[in-house]
């Protein structure tokens, strides 16, 4: 054999090599009525998905995707637009799925995962017992316990949470060695006394709920199985009746307990307060991001995650009180913006996107309480456009013909005027005082509003 053909074997078998790592496994399917319909599949990282791959169902209606080799077991989603998703454990075996297009999770199938199938059953009877004690409880609290039936209320409320031990206990013997034996090891409950007021019963699940929920789980890292956890018992510090105030200050109590109870393990811990900082600041709970970042950076030297640091000393710089972050750069009509040109006036910092619906919404709203400069005297707008595409930007500001000065860099997320200020949402609101402080971050058109009225910049509106 001569050295051609030797080396032209080798090539042969490294790039077969190659190709096989690269795509070991794959998730099949026949979706009912699928046809030309696309599917996306992504697994969990956390709480976040990661794209993997796309198909389009043939005309028979079957797809199939290759998984990389570098994707360890894992939680899956499979998308469509407008029709839903479904989810499932990859177990890097091959996944094959059958469901109809009108209602993915009612008809889902799985053909050769007796893991999913089995997950799949438990989530059904996992609901089924939730709002089976939640009756029970309203019973408890509310029948006359002097009268027969109260005592057969007891034995339910006793026999229901037993049959869910017993449940999950059953499961993850016969699933020890995959994925769905330690998503399993989250759902476990302390048992609840049923002589216990719905008070004490609360008090009482705030303090034993992780009782026998192993938290350094590094498997679990790709799912949310640990999110949906923390939020579940966040509910416990959440009440109707709570001011947004009141609100942030009980789930810092909440907070407080989750925290501690993951800071030993730092991969798991970084997880967990990365998902906190993207939930809270989404929803506007300034006072909550501004908790959880001032005990991150303290504890900063046990964790491994740079990037997560410098987010928490970003959140913690933007506090109210604090000096906003330079901005400079050109508008969209050429001509240099700094934030020392509104030195002296309030200004409310606007982070949108060309292409976001809910700023669709909002930022006409916000416009118009600033359509006439000579009427609001006291403050104004400056747009920030987190966008890559220029030309989007420069048409949504002629169609909604825009009065505010807007600054767009093309760089997206990337650009270090939203670095600056931890964007990670759009709109994203800042509301800046005449000395070029921080005052609030409002998130809802009703806050904003709230903040003009209190510093008295609605006088003619």
């Amino acid at each position: 054999m001569n050295y051609k053909s030797k080396l032209f074997i080798i090539i042969s078998i490294t790039l077969t090599s190659y190709f096989f790592s690269q795509a070991q496994y794959a998730i099949n399917g026949h979706i009912a009525e699928g046809a030309g319909n696309q599917f996306i599949l992504a697994y969990f990282k956390g709480d976040r998905l990661q794209v993997v791959d796309s198909a389009i169902c043939d005309p028979m209606g079957n797809f199939s995707i290759n998984v990389p080799d570098n994707i360890p077991q894992a939680l899956m989603r499979l998308i469509t637009r407008n029709k839903g998703s479904l989810e499932f454990i990859y177990p890097r075996r091959n996944v094959t799925i059958h469901s109809h297009l009108s209602h993915l999770n009612d008809s889902l199938r799985f053909i050769d995962s007796e893991e999913n199938t089995d997950l799949q059953n438990f989530w059904k009877y996992e609901a089924q017992h939730l709002k089976a004690m939640e009756l029970l409880q309203t019973l408890l609290d509310e029948y006359p316990s002097s009268l027969p039936f109260y005592r057969e209320v007891v034995k339910e409320y006793i026999f229901r949470q037993i049959d869910f031990e017993a449940t999950i206990n059953k499961m993850i013997i016969k699933h020890q060695d995959n994925l769905a034996s330690h998503i399993l090891m989250t759902r476990y409950r302390p048992r609840i006394d049923p002589a216990l007021s719905a008070n004490e019963r609360t008090e009482f699940l705030r303090t034993h709920y992780f009782d026998r929920i192993p938290l350094n789980d590094t498997n679990l890292l790709y799912t949310p199985a640990y999110t949906r956890l923390v939020i579940e018992y966040l509910m416990l510090y959440t009440t109707p009746d709570l001011s947004k105030k009141e609100l942030e200050m009980s789930l810092i109590e909440g907070l407080k307990v989750v925290m501690d109870k993951f800071q030993p393990y730092p991969t798991l811990y970084d997880m967990i307060t990365e998902y906190l900082l993207d939930g809270f600041q989404t929803y506007g709970f300034e006072n909550v991001v501004q908790w959880i970042s001032e005990r991150y950076v303290l504890e900063r030297c046990e964790s491994g995650n740079p990037d997560l640091v410098n987010r928490a000393e970003t959140l913690r710089n933007l506090a109210p009180g604090k000096p906003a972050p330079t901005i400079q750069g050109i508008d969209s009509n050429g001509k240099q913006v700094s934030l020392n040109d509104y030195r002296g006036k309030y200004l409310l910092l606007a982070f949108w996107g060309s292409w976001c619906p809910h700023c669709a919404e909002i930022m006409p709203r916000i416009d118009q309480l600033l359509n006439d400069p000579q009427k609001n005297p006291g403050w104004d707008i400056l747009g920030i456009s987190i966008d890559t595409d220029l030309a989007a930007v420069r048409k949504t500001l002629k169609e909604k013909k825009y009065h505010f000065r807007n600054l767009a860099d093309a760089k997206g997320w990337d650009s270090p005027v939203a670095i600056a200020y931890g964007v990670t949402a759009t709109p994203t609101f800042i509301f800046i005082d005449p000395e070029g402080k921080i005052v609030a971050k409002p998130t809802t058109l009703f806050e904003i509003l709230d903040l003009l009225k209190t510093y008295g910049l609605l006088d003619n509106h």
